[in-house]
């Protein structure tokens, strides 16, 4: 889009602060991964710098389960302005300490970007990312990897809106009109 996703305004709040709201009083350990820390001093989290910059959602990823203290690491993408309470809390009731990967699964296709990473995942990511293999679904294969079925998803958000990201500038639109209707 040509600007920086996690700080456009959605609902009055840029959407990686929106996210950051949610997540506070769920998880243990918040923090960004990004290059650049600076335009995120506002939020008042730790932002840890990709180990592999330019590698997209894998070098993201692989940063995080570097970086954290926890073994099971809740990971979100920034452009995902309508992240459901419920649906992080189903995600965290469902992982089991055991799983290299949770991911929820719609119309048969995984939703890498808001999903469960045990820190044991961590060597996949790192092989996929040596390989020139960027896509998180290759950096998961030969992994332990549960699925939250889209049946579990919909009773937690039954338009499943928290998996709507923003791409386009119609994407942008839509989620501010579907902000102003938030309450």
């Amino acid at each position: 889009m040509g600007t920086n996703k996690a700080l456009l305004d959605v609902g009055g709040k840029g959407m990686l602060g929106r996210t950051a709201d949610l997540l506070r009083p769920l998880v243990g350990e918040l923090f960004i991964v990004a290059d650049d820390a600076a335009p995120y001093a506002g939020l008042g989290l730790p932002v840890i710098p990709d180990v592999h910059p330019g590698r997209g959602a894998v070098g993201g990823i692989h940063a995080a389960l570097r970086h954290a203290a926890h073994p099971l690491v809740l990971c979100v993408a920034c452009d995902m302005p309508h992240i459901g309470r419920g649906v992080i809390e189903l995600l965290l009731a469902s992982a089991h300490p055991g799983d290299d990967a949770l991911l929820p699964r719609i119309g048969g296709q995984p939703e890498p970007l808001l999903a469960i990473y045990g820190r044991s995942a961590r060597a996949s990511f790192e092989r996929a990312i040596a390989a020139g293999r960027l896509r998180v679904v290759a950096a998961l294969e030969g992994l332990r990897v549960r699925y939250v079925d889209e049946l579990a998803l919909r009773a937690a958000d039954a338009d499943l809106r928290s998996f709507v990201n923003v791409n386009t500038r119609e994407d942008l639109a839509a989620a501010r009109a579907a902000a102003g209707g938030e309450g």
